[in-house]
Parts: C-alpha cells; sequence; structure tokens
C-alpha cells in the first residue's frame, strides 16, 4: 500500500511511503459455473484469504523524533466472475473480475531516541478499516483427469484511498537560543491499499 502525509508546525515536514511485502499461503474457494455453447464458460469463484501480514516504513522528524508506520493486512475475502472460452480440448483461457473485501489496520507509533542506549516511545494511535475494491486478472486452466483442473492465474485489487488519522509528538523551537519543547500535532494521512495475486488451484469439479 502506500501512504503519504504532511506535518506543519514551525517548520514543514512530509513523506510518502511505500509498504510492500510477499507471502505464500493457502485459501479456500469454491465456485459455481455452467458451459455456453460448448466452448464459453461462465462462472463465479467465492474466495477466503487469512493473510496476517505486517509492514514497517520509519520517517525522521527534527530533533531525534521519528515515526514507526506499521500496516497490517488481516483478511480478505472476493467474489469473482470467471469469464472463460476453450481455444483446445482440454484447456481453457479466462478472465476475472470482481469485489474484493479487506480487513487491515494502520498504526502509527511516535519515538524519541534520547541518546544511543534510550528510546523511549511517545505517542500510538491505530485505525481500523474495512473497505472494498475491485479486482481484475486473468489464467488459464486445464482439465488434467477426470473432474480435476488445474488453474494458473494473476489478480490485481485496488481500493480507494482511506484517511487515516493520528497523533504524534513532536519538538517545538520558539525561543532564541532555541528551547525544545514537545508538542502533540494532530496528522491526517491518506492509505492506499492494493495487493496482486499469484495463484496456482487445484480443483476437484462434479456435474449437476
Amino acid at each position: 500500500n502506500r501512504t503519504s502525509e504532511s506535518l506543519r508546525a514551525e517548520g514543514t515536514y512530509s513523506a510518502n511511503g511505500h509498504h510492500s511485502c510477499r507471502k505464500l499461503q493457502l485459501s479456500p474457494s469454491m465456485e459455481f459455473g455452467l458451459t455456453i455453447k460448448e466452448d464459453y464458460y461462465l462462472g463465479i469463484i467465492f474466495g477466503y484469504h487469512y493473510t496476517r501480514v505486517s509492514t514497517y516504513i520509519k520517517n525522521s522528524l527534527p530533533y531525534s523524533y521519528f515515526l514507526e508506520h506499521e500496516f497490517k493486512l488481516n483478511s480478505s475475502a472476493d467474489a469473482l466472475f470467471k469469464f472463460g472460452y476453450t481455444p483446445i480440448q482440454k484447456m481453457m483461457i479466462f478472465a476475472l473480475a470482481g469485489p474484493s473485501f479487506a480487513s487491515w489496520e494502520h498504526n502509527t507509533r511516535t519515538f524519541l531516541l534520547k541518546d544511543e542506549n534510550n528510546l523511549e516511545m511517545r505517542r500510538y494511535s491505530g485505525s481500523k478499516k474495512k473497505t472494498v475494491g475491485l479486482s481484475l486478472g486473468a489464467g488459464f486452466e486445464f482439465l488434467m483427469h477426470d473432474n480435476y483442473a488445474l488453474d494458473c492465474f494473476y489478480t490485481l485489487t485496488l481500493h480507494r484511498p482511506q484517511s487515516v488519522s493520528y497523533q504524534t509528538s513532536y519538538a517545538g523551537v520558539n525561543h532564541t537560543p532555541p528551547i525544545i519543547s514537545d508538542r502533540v500535532l494532530d496528522v491526517q494521512k491518506s492509505v492506499r491499499l492494493s495487493y496482486s495475486t499469484i495463484g496456482l488451484r487445484l480443483s476437484y469439479f462434479f456435474s449437476l
């Protein structure tokens, strides 16, 4: 996911961050569909992904303060329409499109580095979100034996940017010579969630 923020006080602070991570996992799914005129297929796939993956980035502030941002994708579920065409026997190419539902968190911790061996957390703010995005993808499927098939596919999921609010501490300087004092500021951040999936799916199917 991509994030951006700004902090304005005596001066100006701004930062852009890009959280990224990879995870290998097993996910259950269920598909319903029908064949049209032998060569065409229309179906819908319901899938659930218990991800529980976290990433961290840090942004520095003046006078030994810094922010640690944690992004955590807890889980996601999708309902993808599958549009298929069979160019040759036992092989199908298909496109995927449909909504995706994600549960995620964004947490921010403010630290003050007092000296090389003394790190103190000054602030913590957390936000939990549930959002709806759009998934698009494509793949191909091989009929292996009787009622078994093997799918290879790729999907990209995009969610609308979400606003996250948190409090942070920073050092204010308003004297000559400088006298550093702790300040508290409310900050808004824009978080844009996106993720992609490369999948290998083994299916067992039956006809009604």
